[in-house]
């Protein structure tokens, strides 16, 4: 379970609880997530890799069997607690979802639609395309990604197919509707990620203390070295202590944080004196907060973060490698006009794709 998956989830049904509507999440938690997921390597994955490399993530899954599980109860407990969801998932199957009475599905967000290499559960999940749910139930896209975008031609044929189930369709990145929009002949929006529909203040209560000295925060979840060597030469101009959030369980990375849930991701980030982060909702929450930060070392995996600095007029934070100088303070108020105005289009969007009334 990732902190993005919760932080937009949650903030897309309190947007829409807001909106007047009454609101649920369908808690879908299909195999390959729970593969993904899983304490130890599923059974099937035996039949399909090498006897070394099983051998290798078994005795690794054991050794870091308890913070994994620490770090799966501490997520879990904050869908039951914000989300009002049970504690195992509902529905695991997509012939599950046929029984579904709602008047309107709302997809979104993150990387849902995603095309999967986890062994044995390649390609696309139809049921985050509008497949799998009763006929006549109205479905809006809001703001949903894709990741990295390379798609055969099979792969448009597909999902050209697939927008047709949709009756209004936004999604994050611009590089997304781009690719998308000659697959269809309908309009497709651009979006903000539904954490910028919350303002700061209502995360702001949700944060809990996290530390009383000054730190920079290191969120390196792609592990770039580019990222981390920003990170240090920052402690060393600032005079700031180092504290390092992992994307998941490091056995051989003592000093981190490995076992954090959602809420206390974006703590550490609200008491942050600077962020180095190549995670889209670590940037995400710089903004919100108002944090001076830097993203560098992406890859091939930047677009859905560049597309947001470069709406915001803050491309200058998305770096090719690391800067040994103290850096020049963001100029927030400039920021949050923007924003303010992005926020507001992608609000409007959602309402007037929902519609009145109805359960969601």
């Amino acid at each position: 379970m990732n902190y993005g998956a919760f932080l937009q989830a949650y903030a897309l049904r309190r947007t829409i609880l807001e909106m007047g509507h009454q609101a649920e999440v369908v808690d879908y938690w299909p195999d390959g997530h729970a593969a993904a997921y899983a304490l130890f390597p599923p059974l099937h994955w035996w039949k399909i890799r090498p006897l070394w490399m099983n051998v290798k993530s078994l005795a690794y899954s054991c050794l870091a069997l308890f913070p994994a599980w620490k770090r799966k109860r501490k997520m879990r407990s904050l869908w039951c607690r914000y989300l009002n969801l049970p504690p195992k998932p509902l529905y695991r199957k997509s012939g599950e979802l046929g029984a579904l009475q709602y008047d309107c599905l709302c997809y979104g967000s993150d990387q849902i639609w995603w095309k999967s290499v986890i062994p044995g559960y390649e390609g696309f999940d139809e049921v985050y395309w509008g497949v799998a749910v009763p006929q006549g139930v109205r479905k809006v896209a809001y703001a949903p990604s894709m990741g990295g975008i390379s798609l055969t031609g099979q792969d448009r044929e597909r999902i050209g197919r697939f927008l047709l189930n949709f009756d209004a369709l936004a999604v994050r990145e611009t590089a997304l509707r781009d690719a998308l929009s000659p697959l269809t002949v309908k309009k497709i929006e651009v979006v903000l990620d539904p954490v910028f529909l919350i303002p700061a203040s209502e995360w702001s209560r949700l944060c809990r203390p996290v530390c009383n000295q000054r730190y920079i925060l290191c969120y390196n979840l792609l592990h770039s070295p580019e990222a981390a060597e920003q990170a240090r030469l920052l402690c060393e101009v600032s005079g700031c202590a180092l504290k390092e959030i992992t994307g998941q369980i490091e056995l051989f990375r003592p000093g981190t944080m490995q076992t954090l849930d959602a809420i206390e991701f974006i703590s550490w980030i609200k008491g942050a004196e600077f962020v180095v982060t190549t995670s889209f909702h670590g940037v995400a929450f710089s903004i919100l907060f108002h944090k001076n930060f830097y993203t560098l070392g992406l890859g091939n995996k930047g677009g859905r973060i560049a597309s947001l600095l470069e709406r915001l007029g803050l491309g200058d934070r998305l770096l090719e490698s690391p800067v040994g100088t103290r850096p020049v303070p963001i100029d927030y108020a400039e920021v949050e006009l923007k924003l303010g105005g992005l926020v507001d289009e992608s609000y409007g969007y959602l309402a007037g794709a929902l519609g009145k009334g109805g359960t969601i």
